[in-house]
């Protein structure tokens, strides 16, 4: 039996045990919003959220929009760097550590974007480069029906690369399927959006439909949409099959990095199945004369799910820190001491 067929067996048994199975995960943010969190908890589709544009988008750079969810990581690195971007380098940053059941996640879409991509090479000879007038031939032969099987053939291989149930008798793989060409196809007429009017000569002096027309006598894209239209159907297309096919059955590329990032799409409060265990403020000395503060505005840092969540902090940034309260009063020296913690109040104000 070789190391393949270990992590499949490994990945199936996760999936057997998912209903049972618990993760402490960080959602990293500024203090307006963690204080937002305080009352709110932490809500699936806020009035404002990070990305909710991307002017960095391109041909060589599919869109980074925020899906719906809240964005969740197991890696304090990855939770700690976002924090830094929504609240500043030198700002508090801000930390909401959760506990969830694994089975209420979904695939970040970044998981699945770059195993998706790739496919692409599948439509071209062995040895040649993806470029835009290729993608705008394999974007042609699609709309001819000249492509559906090989779409097929590539959505399987992704699918069977991605998602450990699909292949091994459980689930409905017809539905998988469906949703990976469904993918497949929005992501070829998206790139070739894009690609249009790379490869069309004063293109700025176009309108859309003279670019079309400039390109008749090779391609037939009368009914290739727009680059902005075209991002909303490839993200439409994203949202539906990163929750059909569940980070639990993940293996591969997508189970590497679902460790890393994952997504929920229902609330998080205070109780139930999936529920907030601390909000913590952390305060670096950047002057270095004095330890990092962590400000717990709600839980208990004698908390046994916190565990994790000190050693690496120590381990990954370093330094010492002190545990405070929301009144500012230091109720724990630097962690390097195997000190108890006392309890603090569980009440989530400001």
């Amino acid at each position: 039996m070789g190391p393949n067929h270990f992590r499949i067996i490994l990945a199936y048994l996760r999936s057997v045990d998912a209903v049972s199975r618990r993760r402490i995960l960080y959602h990293g943010t500024s203090l307006s919003v963690g204080k937002r969190i305080l009352s709110e908890g932490l809500v699936p589709e806020p009035k404002k959220r990070s990305w909710s544009e991307d002017p960095g988008v391109g041909y060589h750079t599919l869109p980074r929009v925020s899906l719906p969810g809240t964005y969740l990581t197991g890696n304090l690195m990855t939770a700690y760097s976002s924090a830094t971007r929504t609240a500043g380098p030198h700002a508090e940053h801000v930390l909401v550590i959760v506990d969830v059941e694994e089975s209420s996640l979904v695939h970040d879409e970044d998981t699945l974007k770059g195993p998706l991509q790739l496919v692409l090479q599948d439509f071209l000879p062995e040895g040649h480069v993806l470029t835009e007038y290729g993608v705008l031939q394999i974007y042609d032969d699609m709309m001819k029906g000249e492509i559906d099987d090989k779409i097929h053939e590539s959505a399987k291989k992704f699918l069977k690369s991605i998602d450990v149930q699909a292949f091994e008798g459980r689930g409905r793989q017809d539905e998988r399927m469906q949703v990976v060409e469904k993918a497949l196809k929005a992501l070829i007429t998206r790139q070739a959006s894009y690609a249009l009017p790379t490869i069309t000569w004063y293109a700025d002096e176009k309108n859309w439909e003279q670019m079309k027309a400039a390109q008749s006598e090779r391609f037939d894209l009368s009914d290739l949409p727009q680059p902005k239209y075209s991002d909303k159907i490839f993200m439409s297309a994203l949202e539906e099959m990163s929750s059909k096919l569940k980070p639990v059955h993940a293996r591969g590329m997508a189970a590497d990095r679902f460790m890393a990032t994952s997504r929920i799409k229902e609330p998080i409060g205070f109780s139930g199945s999936n529920k907030i265990v601390a909000i913590v403020g952390i305060n670096n000395d950047w002057e270095g004369s004095g330890p990092a503060t962590f400000k717990f505005y709600y839980g208990n840092p004698s908390d046994t799910r916190l565990d994790g969540f000190f050693k690496e902090y120590k381990e990954r940034i370093g330094g010492e820190y002190a545990v405070i309260d929301k009144s500012g009063k230091t109720v724990l020296e630097s962690l390097k001491s195997n000190k108890t913690a006392p309890v603090l109040e569980e009440d989530p104000v400001v």
